[in-house]
């Protein structure tokens, strides 16, 4: 799965000695994405000799956040921390990784440039790189080796495919992605398809999200394998994933435009194909119009237009922008190919020849381009070598009726050659063949029968179909005027036929053709013929010029010329190319020269006056002397066109009527005095001719042009919008109506929209070459500057009217302009908002005064000889003075933006202060919440160790306790043996009035010795401490307590010792007494009982067990069972307290160990047959 972008990044930084943690919010403009903050966080880095691949996890955020300059500075802050040889926080094979992935990361940036910019100086660098991380990967072991991967993606640049293939041969690891994607690509180069699809299927399998996605290639690679569906499958896949996947468009785009192509597709299911690509087509445009694929689909786009609606500069613009973006070798050779039919239709044979081979150099499989350079051939004569590409197509395409025409045109020229006439027929058997539809029972075979069905077919309704009749006659005979004698009319009118239907390129060479066989069939002198030749040659040579191609549009007019000097519409035509081209002189001279000839001939009458109105409109104000020259002349034209109109004109040529409505329009704007009378008459000239044809476009731009001179701005605006909205405009229509609209627009305050119009012929009419249209953008920027305020705006005018200054330096309005939009720039920044002044900008402002002021005054006192009227000498100097106003108030302006700048970064630092501050006073109250933490956490544990060691010193004392009683036990009680006459004090048979008879002795088995209990520790056993813990409880003393009563007890004893006698008479009802008691405490014991009590009665016990253990012993002394004497008791009790006291003071002196029995001890035996379970009533036993 695609990694997802990360939300913060910490950088370890030392405060105090300590190590922290800053962190960098990655979606933050102030700490990551903001101008400059690249540079900042590098410099941290570097600060606190960061961990190396910090730099690395920078630069993939900034890369995710396309942010490329971003990227760049962390990666090579990174290469200058390697070479600094910081960061070595990380184990060494960590660090040099680390190095791997920066070195290998900035070469492979490197490699971008050079592959997208062609770079190829680069190079080295990316060598450099690479040898400084191969040793590096050596030491790390890393089985991925991206050095290897980055040394074939080299190889891959320089376009060396082979070498890159062998250095990935053998690679360990092939679902390592970026091996995979390196050998696709390096694979599709080869035209390994199938390679290369499984290379970017195991992409898919690791990483399904990978961006860019990797089913565009699998889909490439699929289609060129022949699986069409399932390519088609992929890119709809990529599609669906991503809706504005442009490749994924583009490539579906191409497979239904290759389809529709296909012939064993229906007419419908190819149309059906078409409008899907077309579709496609203006999807991608829309999402991205730059794409080099796009900008190539367009082009083709705009070269199968019919001709009314076909853009020639739009066609070479959108492929000359292709050669400029695109590097695939494929999508290039394309480009060059759709240049070369552009070329190619302007008959621009030479360069489109050219466009040709550079395309075939590329893609020498493609037969388009085949066939085009095959043309070419042909145009240059030599036909063996057009002949031998054609063929090379033919082998592919046995049935393509156009090979198949080319070729049979070629052969039909090897007259003497036999086996060339043979291939005549072969071919053209084959087109007979090829033509026969579902609409024809038969084979075509005579020619004259379609050109008899293009004569029936012949009317404004049919036109497309007799076209087509006469083209698949013009295709039968094709240039054999030897065996097939057609009228050249015939091809006149096929031509015409198919220039109406847009045809342009069929066109040309069905009038090239015509031409070629007028001048072989003009043996002598042949009016008719000639005549054709005339006819076919204007209608040439208007193509030419309709189609942008002046220069071969003038040489068939001056061929005309030639041939019939008083040729008035070769005149007419040359006079408008000249007037075109700014040649006033050559112009005038081409329409005195139809005037003269025929005074009346309303054309170049009406051309004529509209050349004095252009420069009497272009002079105004500039010369005195062609000012006054063209307005004289205006007025006698003008008179003339008016006296001449009414009685000649054409009342029923829509084209006429235009002509006079636009020289009528042309005196209103000179004419002040009759200017409404002038719309008028001209609005009725296109009215008329609307009427005449409602179709007539130039008709309609005219009542535009009216509406637009009487300030009817909106109306003019809708009108223009309509013209260009109709599908066929021709060119020169189309770019007039735009530059009108624009002025509209302007005049309508919408200067976006004006800007945008004049831009887009700027652009694709004059290539950014136009002064004129400069000053115009530069005009809407300006007027929007002052309106709005917007001192960005107004440089954006400087600009335009700068570069319009650098095309035309001659013209003075231009140099006036620039200083109006300098002054005008000071004025908009002093009156704009504080925050939108820097000091910057108003040093600029200054600087541009004192410019402005300058030019104004070279304006103003420039000899009268040289001024061209463009500007008023006067105003020029006013402004000149204005200029020092100003700059007075710029110099304010400047001193408080200064004052303004330093308050401002005063208070942005006072805000970094107080920010640092509040970070500080974050951090000591975190430090200080840490440090009472941690010591209740201390003062917990320290309670708890001590209440822990309490309760371990009681278990002690009370297993020291329970082994002192057992020792006892062991060492002084003997079980009695059975009958042996020995009743012992506590036994329920020594009741004399008991009946039962004594139980049988138990075996005695002797016990082993247990350990002394060690002192309990919190590495010890957990369950003595709980067992002694339970104890402890249990008892309800502690161990303080427990020695007290030892010591009371020893006390005791000895005053025993001393008062035996009295003792030893008192001892059975003593026992008998301490046995009820006993009984009564054992009932009282569940119930809680203090301290107090417990410690008597713990008293009394020991007693009693030291004084049965003294007559015990007395007893197996003497060797004879009897009863216990009180006597014996005392002394046994006596002797044993000195041994119990002996006993005490040794374990307590041992620390809780053992006692050693002496060798004289009482062996161990069982009491009673017990275990330690049993309960007896012996109060010891229930300790």
């Amino acid at each position: 799965m695609a990694q997802e972008a990360l939300q913060t990044v910490e950088i370890p930084v030392q405060e105090g000695g300590e190590e922290a943690f800053l962190s960098v919010h990655l979606d933050s403009e102030e700490e990551f994405t903001g101008p400059g903050q690249d540079a900042y966080i590098v410099s941290i880095l570097n600060a606190e000799n960061a961990p190396l691949s910090l730099f690395l996890t920078f630069a993939i955020e900034a890369y995710k956040r396309r942010l490329p300059t971003a990227y760049n500075t962390f990666l090579y802050g990174g290469k200058q921390y390697i070479d600094a040889g910081k960061g070595d926080r990380k184990v060494a094979a960590e660090s040099n990784r680390d190095k791997v992935l920066l070195l290998n990361a900035l070469a492979n940036d490197r490699l971008d440039h050079v592959f997208k910019e062609n770079q190829v100086a680069l190079l080295d660098q990316v060598v450099n790189l690479l040898n400084q991380a191969d040793p590096l990967e050596s030491r790390t072991g890393d089985q991925y080796q991206l050095t290897r991967i980055s040394k074939a993606m080299m190889m891959f640049v320089r376009g060396d495919y082979d070498s890159a293939l062998n250095t990935l041969s053998g690679f360990q690891d092939h679902h390592f992605p970026p091996f995979n994607l390196a050998m696709g690509a390096i694979a599709a180069k080869l035209k390994k398809w199938k390679e290369a699809a499984k290379c970017y299927q195991r992409i898919l399998q690791i990483i399904p999200d990978l961006k860019p996605d990797p089913r565009i290639p699998l889909g490439i690679c699929f289609h060129r394998l022949g699986f069409t569906e399932i390519a088609r499958k992929a890119f709809e896949r990529a599609l669906e994933r991503d809706p504005t996947n442009i490749n994924a468009v583009t490539c579906l785009a191409a497979i239904d435009w290759q389809e529709a192509k296909k012939t064993y597709h229906n007419m419908d299911e190819r149309q059906e194909f078409k409008k899907a690509g077309r579709k496609r087509i203006e999807e991608a445009a829309r999402l991205d119009g730059q794409h080099p694929l796009v900008r190539a689909f367009l082009s083709i786009r705009e070269m199968e237009k019919p001709l009314e609606s076909q853009s020639v500069p739009k066609w070479i613009g959108f492929a000359d922008q292709v050669l400029s973006t695109a590097k695939s070798a494929g999508l290039r050779a394309d480009a060059y190919y759709l240049n070369g039919r552009a070329l190619h239709s302007q008959a621009n044979y030479e360069k489109a020849f050219e466009a040709y081979k550079e395309a075939m150099q590329l893609n020498p499989e493609s037969l388009p381009i085949l066939r085009a350079v095959g043309e070419m051939y042909m145009w240059k004569g030599d036909e063996t070598k057009a002949i031998g590409c054609f063929e090379s197509i033919l082998e592919k395409i046995p049935t393509s009726i156009p090979i198949l025409h080319a070729l049979g045109s070629l052969y039909s020229t090897k007259k003497d050659d036999r086996p060339a006439r043979k291939k005549v027929h072969e071919c053209f058997n084959s087109i007979s063949k090829a033509i026969i539809g579902p609409n024809l029972d038969e084979m075509i075979r005579n020619p004259l029968l379609c050109v008899e069905m293009a004569w029936v077919k012949d009317s404004p309704d049919n036109t497309r179909e007799c076209e087509e009749w006469y083209s698949r006659a013009l295709k039968i005979v094709g240039d054999d005027i030897v065996h097939m004698e057609l009228n050249v009319e015939v091809i006149n009118n096929a031509a015409v036929k198919t220039h109406v239907n847009g045809k342009t390129e069929e066109a040309i060479d069905m009038y090239q053709k015509a031409v070629d066989l007028c001048r072989a069939r003009v043996a002598g002198p042949d009016e008719e013929i000639q005549a054709y030749s005339i006819t076919i040659k204007y209608n040439l040579a208007r193509l030419y010029e309709q189609t942008g191609n002046i220069e071969k549009a003038t040489s068939f007019y001056e061929e005309i010329l030639e041939a019939d000097p008083e040729y008035h519409d070769a005149h007419l035509r040359l006079g408008e190319i000249a007037e075109l081209q700014q040649q006033y002189d050559t112009a005038r001279q081409h329409y005195n020269r139809v005037v003269s000839s025929d005074p009346r001939n309303v054309d170049s009458i009406i051309m004529l006056a509209r050349h004095w109105e252009n420069l009497s409109i272009l002079h105004s104000g500039r010369s005195i002397k062609i000012s006054e020259e063209a307005h004289k002349e205006s007025k006698s034209s003008r008179d003339l066109f008016q006296k001449i109109i009414k009685d000649s004109i054409d009342r029923v040529d829509p084209y006429s009527l235009c002509g006079a409505g636009n020289v009528t329009l042309s005196f209103a704007r000179t004419d002040y005095k009759n200017q409404q009378a002038h719309i008028k008459t001209a609005f009725e000239y296109f009215n008329k001719a609307l009427k005449v044809d409602g179709l007539c476009l130039y008709a309609v731009m005219g009542i535009a042009n009216v509406f637009a001179e009487s300030e009817h701005y909106k109306e003019a605006s809708d009108i223009y919008q309509q013209i260009l909205d109709t599908p066929g405009v021709p060119q020169p229509l189309a770019i007039q109506a735009t530059l009108n609209h624009a002025h509209v627009l302007y005049s309508l305050t919408l200067y976006k929209q004006a800007i945008a119009k004049y831009q887009s012929i700027l652009h694709n009419v004059f290539k950014d070459s136009n002064p004129e249209l400069n000053n115009f953008i530069a005009r809407c920027y300006y007027t929007m500057a002052k309106r709005e305020r917007d001192p960005q705006m107004m440089l954006t005018a400087l600009h335009h009217i700068q570069k319009a200054n650098k095309l035309n330096p001659s013209d003075q309005s231009y140099t006036y302009n620039i200083a109006m939009v300098k002054q005008q720039y000071a004025s908009v920044l002093n009156s704009a908002p504080a925050h939108k002044r820097t000091v910057a900008a108003m040093d600029e402002a200054l600087r541009g005064l004192e410019s402005a002021k300058a030019t104004f005054a070279n304006l103003a006192n420039m000899p009268v000889a040289d001024h061209d009227g463009s500007y008023d000498m006067k105003l020029a100097g006013q402004r000149a003075d204005y200029c020092d106003k100003v700059k007075k108030e710029t110099e304010k302006k400047l001193h408080e933006t200064k004052t303004l700048e330093r308050e401002r970064a005063a208070k942005l630092q006072h805000i970094q202060e107080e920010r640092e501050r509040r970070k500080e006073q974050a951090r000591l109250a975190e430090e200080e919440k840490k440090a009472v933490d941690l010591k209740r956490q201390q003062e917990t544990e320290q309670k708890l160790r001590e209440k822990n060691e309490k309760v371990q010193e009681e278990n002690r004392f009370l297993k020291e306790q329970e082994a002192l009683e057992k020792e006892r036990k062991k060492a002084g009680k003997r079980k009695p043996k059975k009958n042996d006459g020995i009743v012992e004090d506590n036994d329920p048979s020594d009741s004399e009035d008991s009946d039962q008879e004594p139980k049988p002795r138990a075996k005695s088995v002797p016990k082993k010795k247990r350990k002394v209990v060690q002192e309990t520790t919190p590495d010890s056993d957990g369950r003595d401490d709980s067992d002694g813990a339970s104890e402890s409880r249990t008892n309800g003393y502690d161990s303080n307590e427990v020695d007290e009563e030892l010591e009371d007890d020893a006390a005791g004893n000895n005053r025993m010792g001393e008062d035996g006698d009295v003792r030893s008479k008192k001892s059975k009802s003593k026992k008998s007494k301490s046995r009820s008691k006993e009984k009564k405490k054992s009932k009282s014991k569940s119930a809680k009982s203090s301290k107090k009590r417990q410690r008597d009665e713990d008293g009394e016990k020991l007693h009693r067990r030291l004084a049965t253990s003294d007559n015990e012993q007395e007893d197996e002394i003497d060797g004879r069972p009897h009863k216990k004497s009180k006597s014996a008791k005392s002394k046994g009790k006596k002797k044993q307290s000195g041994l119990s006291v002996e006993f005490i003071d040794d374990s307590e002196e041992e620390g809780g160990s053992a006692p050693r029995k002496d060798d004289d001890s009482l062996d161990e035996t069982d009491t009673g047959g017990r275990n330690d379970n049993t309960v007896s009533d012996d109060p010891m036993d229930e300790d």
